[in-house]
């Protein structure tokens, strides 16, 4: 792992070392946002929910062990991540053995 500095955050953070090739052409800790994914209730950028709200201006909750009638967004809702923002999220389901 590869200690960066994020802005505004005064925390360590660390990225994995096969982006160094894109520290080394981006410059000193600079690492280009360019990619989407599902992240995982339990992914750093998600597990401190304070912090989640403070930067990206909403309350993520798993709600995995809500109880139906309180669920927000729904049972297995996971924060999409485009690039540097969090946009939006995906609610995965399966019924009848097909993913929904």
């Amino acid at each position: 792992m590869l200690r960066v500095r994020v802005q505004g955050w005064d925390l360590p953070a660390y990225v994995h070392a096969s982006q160094e090739a894109f520290l080394k052409k981006a410059g000193a800790n600079k690492l280009p946002a360019s990619h989407t994914a599902l992240l995982s209730p339990f992914d750093p950028i998600v597990w401190d929910r304070r912090r989640f709200e403070l930067f990206w201006g909403w309350a993520y909750r798993f709600e995995a062990y809500t109880p139906a009638p309180q669920r927000v967004r729904g049972y297995y809702a996971l924060p999409l991540l485009w690039r540097d923002q969090v946009i939006g999220w995906g609610n995965l389901a399966v019924q009848d053995g097909a993913l929904l």
